[in-house]
């Protein structure tokens, strides 16, 4: 049953993402929140290992689907975030709102990372100067991160009000 709350929630992310958030430019410097990443966020931190890394890998593939990315580059990004984040999952505390901001800040920051890296290194970035990519990253990752303890709480309350809680980590 948690499956399909997560495919109704994986949609509705993407529609948003791809139609909505491409005209919420922060302050003219083209930064632009990432509800994909914020929701594959929410399940690594409430889901089970397996599946939190299954649900990262889908939500990175619809990113991928939605953006100029190569097919699969944002889909390994996210997954290999997701198992760094994982590893860190015992000792956190997954409730508290600066966590919550914390960890969306390095997902956001890391993915975006590997994937202008990637872009660098294959030459399908179109030339930018590292400066501005940098800044650009770190633009995203703070507005990423500034959205996250909102979404989380609307995704625990969207999951509760479904009857497919999330999982406890394990």
């Amino acid at each position: 049953m948690h499956w399909l709350s997560f495919l109704i929630i994986a949609y509705l992310c993407t529609v948003i993402q791809s139609t909505l958030l491409y005209k919420l430019e922060l302050f003219n410097v083209h930064a632009r929140p990432d509800l994909l990443l914020l929701a594959a966020l929410f399940f690594i931190l409430w889901w089970n290992r397996g599946e939190a890394l299954i649900a990262a890998w889908i939500l990175g593939f619809c990113r991928d689907l939605i953006s100029a990315v190569p097919l699969g580059v944002s889909a390994l990004a996210f997954a290999l975030v997701a198992m760094a984040v994982m590893a860190a999952r015992r000792v956190i505390f997954r409730d508290n709102p600066l966590v919550q901001v914390a960890l969306a800040f390095f997902f956001a920051f890391l993915v975006e990372w590997l994937v202008v890296q990637h872009g660098n290194h294959s030459g399908w970035l179109g030339g930018k100067d590292f400066p501005q990519q940098t800044r650009l990253v770190f633009y995203d990752a703070v507005y990423s991160a500034l959205l996250a303890p909102y979404l989380l709480w609307l995704l625990l309350r969207v999951t509760w009000l479904h009857k497919s809680h999330p999982m406890r980590a394990r």
